[in-house]
């Protein structure tokens, strides 16, 4: 390929190249923090033939364990499919206030709504039986009300409490 010819291909793939997030596969280390939901995406991926849903949670480190070197640190807080919706029927039942949505609709409506609420959640690293290999998983344990500042700004979250 001629220079004139990559140089053209630049650029017609700019708007791609500028549209593309960027990857992250830190996560915090072991331990419980608060962590605000910042995004949920969605799509499809098609392996060996079968169209399988997805949704990403990223999430920023608000409080919590070694929280000098993290605060403000966005990490992947869930990567769930279709392939296995259990993982993903947990964690949404923590964000739906304890009931386990009812359907794929409702887990995708649950996972929508749940941007810019604050939870409390675990970190933990286990190594698989299945093939030895170390993961490092977010496991939400508690949503969390943010109280907010006359002027707006997120103060420190506190527990929800019933009739309050």
């Amino acid at each position: 390929m001629s220079d004139l010819n990559f140089t053209q291909l630049l650029a017609e793939h700019n708007q791609a190249y500028q549209d593309a997030k960027e990857f992250n596969d830190w996560m915090p280390l072991d331990g419980e923090y608060v962590i605000v939901i910042t995004e949920n995406d969605t799509g499809v991926k098609v392996t060996d033939g079968v169209p399988l849903l997805w949704w990403k949670q990223t999430a920023e480190i608000a409080a919590g364990d070694d929280v000098e070197n993290v605060l403000g640190k966005a990490f992947t807080s869930g990567f769930f499919t279709s392939k296995g919706f259990g993982q993903a029927k947990s964690q949404a039942k923590v964000l739906n206030g304890g009931e386990t949505p009812d359907s794929a609709e409702a887990l995708n409506a649950v996972f929508a709504a749940s941007v810019g609420k604050v939870i409390r959640c675990e970190i933990k690293t286990t190594i698989s039986k299945k093939n030895g290999r170390e993961y490092t998983n977010c496991y939400y344990r508690e949503v969390l009300e943010e109280q907010t500042t006359e002027g707006g700004a997120p103060t420190e979250p506190t527990t929800e409490t019933e009739g309050a």
